[in-house]
């Protein structure tokens, strides 16, 4: 994908993460680790070829008499100790372990011990992961247990970088009701969680997994504030969520607010992602009619941007056949136009790969026309480096092949040129 299309990425904060990944974290990489006799050789760092990069940090004590203890461990027999471990780096990582393969009798235990300290370890830099791993494991019954010690604090810990993480896993795998007692506490913090690098991801957990009755409070905020949310880089995100994840006609403010932004929001480096996922997603057809109607108002303008581009390429791709007729019969122009828009695409920067898009998917005498035309530019498109790729796709089509410009290739020479602009 294009260095501009990866803007819209971002990482995910959901699952459970393995400590390993953290900086500093002991990465224990020996692939032969686990042929060893010693199961405990990991924690200790000193199994026959194990390369371990944390070697030198000790165990925490208790590990350490845990390991003297043989191999048959429980997590009963830890006892309040599972306190200490679970906010070490070592200690931390072997709970994780245990809870995969755990009775339900050790899950109890551990639990019963963690529960009046949950908040304090949901902000832990890595009691967090233990934390996941009981919602991950434990029973219905338990995660209720262990989500209850969290009200009052859902919007502290949106935005921590730990604790974002922990209330994910607990919107992922809780009941609807407990989903919507940890979700309400956020009404009045909508604004400041989606602004935040953490508390966007659990606004977007909650559009994911409730029914959109249960967030319109969410619906409420961004609409109010459609114009700011839509051009930060947050914000545009959890839009993108709502536009993909609720039934359109429950977010017709918020598909209404795009529509009246679209000069705006097409130009924009994260307002066009939200254009583009109404064009893509949204259930309503006259959605896709309006926002085709105001391309070809202005086509030559918005193919020629950088990232209004993105959007013409999308709605050429996205919309009907008739629709997708008119555009290009727009562009291509009639035959007393002496200049119509398709000469000025053709070797511009940007609109070129909009040109190509049309190669690609054009039919019938829409299709004709356009080849024709550029058939007839083939001496002008060699002059110029984005012109080339258009006659090089041409070429093709004399002998005989298929539109195919070559996916890949085509991304890579987008995010080359609009890395550069």
């Amino acid at each position: 994908a294009s260095l501009q299309r990866a803007v819209g990425g971002g990482w995910g904060h959901s699952g459970v993460f393995a400590p390993s990944k953290l900086p500093g974290y002991p990465d224990f990489l020996s692939a032969d680790a686990g042929d060893s006799d010693d199961p405990w050789a990991a924690w200790r760092g000193g199994a026959p070829g194990l390369r371990c990069k944390d070697a030198e940090r000790p165990l925490h004590p208790l590990l350490d008499d845990l390991r003297s203890r043989g191999r048959k461990v429980s997590l009963v027999d830890i006892g309040p100790g599972v306190l200490e471990l679970v906010s070490d780096q070592h200690g931390s990582r072997f709970i994780q372990e245990r809870l995969d393969v755990a009775s339900a009798q050790e899950k109890q235990a551990v639990l019963s011990h963690i529960l009046p300290e949950a908040c304090r370890l949901a902000m832990d830099m890595f009691g967090n992961y233990v934390l996941q791993k009981l919602f991950e494991r434990c029973s219905p019954e338990q995660r209720e247990l262990l989500a209850q010690q969290f009200v009052g604090h859902v919007a502290r810990f949106s935005v921590n970088m730990y604790g974002c993480r922990v209330l994910q896993k607990a919107l992922e795998t809780v009941t609807l009701t407990q989903q919507i007692a940890l979700a309400k506490e956020l009404t009045n913090h909508v604004v400041q969680c989606v602004e935040d690098q953490h508390g966007s991801h659990v606004i977007q957990k909650c559009i994911e997994v409730m029914p959109v009755r249960h967030i319109d409070f969410i619906v409420h905020s961004m609409h109010q504030n459609m114009k700011r949310m839509s051009v930060q880089s947050y914000g545009c995100r959890v839009l993108q969520r709502l536009i993909e994840h609720c039934p359109s006609e429950e977010i017709s403010c918020i598909l209404q607010g795009v529509m009246d932004s679209f000069d705006e929001l097409a130009r924009d480096q994260f307002g066009n992602y939200v254009v583009q996922h109404v064009l893509e997603h949204s259930k309503r057809p006259q959605d896709r009619v309006a926002l085709v109607n105001c391309i070809r108002k202005d086509v030559v303008a918005l193919a020629s941007h950088k990232f209004a581009s993105n959007v013409v390429e999308r709605a050429i791709l996205c919309c009907s056949d008739e629709q997708r007729s008119s555009l290009i019969r727009t562009v291509v122009g009639t035959e007393s136009d002496a200049s119509p828009p398709l000469l000025q695409m053709m070797c511009d920067k940007y609109a070129n790969f909009v040109v190509q898009k049309m190669l690609e998917l054009a039919k019938g005498p829409e299709r004709e026309e356009l080849l024709r035309r550029l058939r007839g530019q083939m001496h002008v498109l060699r002059k110029f480096t984005y012109g080339k790729y258009i006659a090089s796709t041409l070429d093709r089509f004399e002998g005989g092949d298929q539109v195919r410009e070559g996916r890949e290739f085509q991304r890579h020479r987008r995010a080359l040129d609009r890395a550069s602009g």
